[in-house]
């Protein structure tokens, strides 16, 4: 079966897989979609709360964008939250 929509997610990821990148993961995959990422940050969380959110480098998160929609031409762009902070990247 062909999926409905490509679907590139901008977003940081969950190690509970609560939210972030895994929940959206599983919502376009139930909704017959296929899901793309590109991680902003990494987390060490749980459900009671974050202990340390690790941000990747501006110019990794490009390269992710970049080379995933060269290969696969998606539909939508889904980003949420992200630690990015924009004035330090080159």
């Amino acid at each position: 079966m062909k999926p409905k929509s490509k679907i590139l997610i901008i977003a940081g990821s969950d190690s509970s897989g609560g939210a972030g990148i895994q929940a959206d993961i599983r919502t376009i995959t139930s909704l017959g979609g296929y899901a793309m990422t590109a991680i902003t940050a990494v987390t060490s969380q749980n459900t009671t709360g974050v202990k340390s959110i690790i941000p990747v480098p501006y110019k990794e998160i490009s390269k992710q964008i970049e080379f995933t929609c060269k290969d696969i031409q998606l539909k939508k762009k889904i980003i949420e939250q992200s630690f990015i902070n924009y004035s330090k990247h080159s």
